[in-house]
């Protein structure tokens, strides 16, 4: 194996055109083996550059290097292979974080990473990345050639070539491999580099100066600009580094492959990751390789053992010959000396190799059980430090981002295989406080009262009056009616004999064939109508009307056969409003002595499109939930100006509203909506304030396929059509 090289560290960053010592977008690393004579992975340098705004990227490029650094290392096989899949490791990590955080324009950043190992160095980059390897004053650029480098960032994702981390989950990933030799330079810095600085240039900053890397150029060259620079000089193994040696500047180069030349090296004295000389890792190395001398003497003297001992060897065959000179006598059972049985010298062996053997591998399970325990337990600090943060932001924005931050952190805290009581504790913390955020109320208490598990079984309204409740199955064409228990808590068993399904698709009621049902409404008493009833609307345009102590009619309806495609119907003391989606209109019906047999009215001249139309719900005013989420409030016919406040993240796929009358001064009332899409149902004030939403208790799929919603805050009740069951809640106090 060939000696590792010493090297000599220098790091160097211009922020706003001050020069700093230190950056975090910077990682130095050198790895020590767990076993003396273990393979060795070589010395990892790692440089991350953000792209666009820097601001908050301090702690993600600690972490994007941190996990490049953790899956080299703790991986097996080549060194190109480990530094492919570290490098597809932070874009894994940057795309958890985006899709975290819901920003409208997502963290990107390019990479470059060098482990070198022997005489080789090896290059991984993608995205914006710049490495530069000086030789006796000639510099040569990785890559060479890289739209990153001759156009803006949004020109070259465009252009596809070796897109950045965080764009996407697939990683090009670009290699390269030089081999180095004392008195070489490696310098990764960011891609501003390359229009500001010549290649000579480069080198000559490299070569200027001692331990300063040409600091004062740099903060006049890059006055204006951010930029990070981290340079690797190359010195001769086991050398220490004297003023006397030290070479004042590199020489030029000779050649970027093939063996190298015998030329004098200049030494340096090796650093650790932290960049202070010491000789750990040289007495680590040495120590291997005692270790290594140990284990071929215990081996060559074992298996001079095993040639002495076993049967057929020499010592043997002079104990048999001794035995034939011995004539007649050896042949006398009493005259027999005993020998050594030699398979218990080979069982011992056995023994004793499995003994090693097993030492061995627990030693190594031990000390990957330690550094995993210590990882874990880093990155749950790290987690709870965000939660922290969060609790002392003064503003929903920052408090949001900490607590999607230590989300992630825990997320990858629980992949070392550990989920104790911390971890549960903290994921509870978390929970709770983003709850709290998001202003989220949980249902602990779902139970199903009903499931509709026929074939085709589409429920998509419920109703409730009183005890009694009515569910609308649009796939079958049903109307269900179920009683609730004296308690409220779940419903009646109905008698013998007495069917669930109030009407149905198809009945005959006198001369009518009831046609698809279209929507059901409650209609309250009023002027002119002086009882309360459920009316159901076919798509002929038909009404029917249920009063439990009259049971079903036909009610007249005027102007029947002008109504195009009936979608929804609402209703309020008394008056019908019908949603006519392909007449772009909403008719209004006025009781009358036999039904509503009147001339129906257009209730709005106002220019809204009716055909996107989800659901329809009045209380003196008419709200229209759209498809995209919108919600649309008219008075006495006219359009108000209305939206929705103070909703983090937007509705996706309404599917139901409900608009609760008001109580009293105190309580005006709610809307309702079933964001199906999120799995939730949102509460707004009647002036569209968010006020909170419901979601099941974690990990509950109860709200999968929100397709109806009933509330009740009289008394307390909310009754939900999810994935094919009717659920009832009960509605938390605020």
């Amino acid at each position: 194996m060939p000696s590792e090289l010493a090297t000599q560290v220098e790091q160097l960053a211009v922020v706003d055109g001050v020069k700093l010592d230190s950056a975090a977008n910077i990682l130095v690393g050198e790895h020590v083996s767990r076993l003396p004579f273990a393979r060795a992975r070589g010395r990892l340098y790692v440089l991350v550059e953000p792209i666009g705004e820097r601001t908050g990227w301090e702690g993600i490029c600690r972490e994007l290097a941190q996990a490049v650094h953790d899956e080299y290392y703790d991986g097996s096989g080549s060194v190109t292979a480990g530094l492919r899949l570290a490098l597809e490791r932070a874009n894994a990590l940057l795309c958890e974080m985006n899709a975290a955080e819901a920003r409208r324009a997502n963290r990107l950043a390019g990479i470059s990473a060098v482990v070198l190992k022997g005489n080789d160095a090896f290059i991984a980059q993608t995205g914006p990345a710049l490495v530069y390897v000086v030789r006796k004053g000639t510099t040569t650029r990785f890559p060479e050639d890289s739209p990153w480098l001759d156009m803006s960032p949004q020109q070259a994702m465009e252009e596809g070539y070796a897109p950045p981390l965080g764009l996407r989950p697939d990683l090009s990933v670009d290699m390269f491999h030089c081999e180095v030799e004392p008195g070489d330079s490696i310098v990764l810095t960011e891609s501003v580099a390359a229009s500001s600085l010549s290649e000579g240039e480069i080198a000559s900053l490299v070569a200027e100066g001692e331990g300063d890397i040409g600091a004062g150029r740099l903060q006049s060259l890059f006055k204006d600009k951010d930029v990070s620079l981290l340079v690797v000089k190359v010195g001769a193994p086991d050398q220490e580094m004297t003023d006397a040696r030290r070479p004042p500047r590199l020489g030029p180069m000779v050649r970027l492959a093939g063996p190298t030349s015998e030329m004098p090296r200049p030494s340096f004295r090796p650093v650790e990751s932290g960049g202070e000389p010491n000789d750990i890792h040289g007495l680590v190395r040495r120590a291997g390789a005692y270790a290594s001398a140990g284990v071929a003497m215990a081996s060559s003297l074992g298996s001079d053992i095993w040639r002495r001992m076993l049967p057929g060897s020499d010592l043997s065959r002079a104990a048999r010959q001794r035995r034939r000179r011995s004539g007649a006598l050896a042949l006398l059972p009493q005259a027999r000396r005993a020998q050594p049985d030699d398979r218990l010298v080979l069982v011992g062996i056995l023994l004793a190799v499995a003994v090693v053997l097993a030492g061995g591998y627990g030693l190594v399970r031990w000390q990957t059980g330690r550094v995993q325990a210590a990882r874990y337990q880093r990155t749950l600090e790290l987690a709870q430090s965000k939660l922290a943060e969060a609790k002392a932001a003064t503003d929903p924005t920052s408090a949001r981002k900490s607590l999607e931050e230590a989300n992630v952190l825990l997320t990858r805290a629980e992949q070392y295989g550990r989920n104790d009581t911390a971890s549960q504790e903290l994921s509870q913390q978390l929970g709770q406080q983003l709850d709290a955020l998001n202003k989220v109320s949980r249902l602990y208490w779902l139970p199903v009262l009903r499931e509709y598990s026929d074939a085709g079984s589409a429920p998509r309204r419920v109703i409730a009056h009183g005890i009694d409740v009515y569910v609308e199955d649009n796939g079958l064409g049903r109307i269900y009616k179920y009683l609730f228990n004296p308690t409220m808590d779940g419903l009646q068993e109905l008698g013998e004999g007495v069917p669930e399904v109030l009407m149905r698709t198809g009945d005959v009621r006198g001369d009518l064939t009831v046609g698809r049902i279209v929507d059901m409404t409650w209609m309250s008493a009023g002027p002119g109508r002086d009882w309360s009833s459920l009316l159901v609307l076919d798509q002929s345009g038909a009404l029917l009307e249920y009063e439990p102590t009259a049971g079903i009619k036909v009610l007249p309806i005027g102007q029947r056969a002008s109504l195009l495609e009936p979608h929804s119907i609402a209703g309020i003391e008394g008056r019908l409003l019908v949603l006519d989606a392909k007449a772009n209109q909403i008719l209004v019906y006025e009781p009358g002595a036999g039904g509503y047999d009147t001339a129906a009215k257009p209730y709005t001249n106002a220019n809204l499109l009716l055909s996107g139309v989800v659901d329809m719900q009045v209380d003196g005013d008419v709200y229209l939930l759209y498809a995209d989420g919108l919600v649309a409030k008219l008075r006495g016919g006219q359009q108000l100006p209305f939206d929705l406040k103070g909703l983090e993240v937007r509705i996706k796929n309404p599917t139901a509203m409900c608009v609760t009358p008001a109580i009293d001064s105190a309580n005006p009332g709610h809307i309702y909506i079933a964001d199906a899409g999120n799995q939730r149902i949102l509460e707004f004030s009647k002036d569209g304030d968010f006020t909170r939403q419901f979601l099941p208790k974690r990990n509950d799929s109860s709200f999968a396929n929100i397709t109806g919603l009933w509330v009740d805050e009289k008394s307390g009740k909310m009754l939900v059509l999810s994935n094919n069951k009717l659920l009832l809640a009960n509605l938390p106090t605020e």
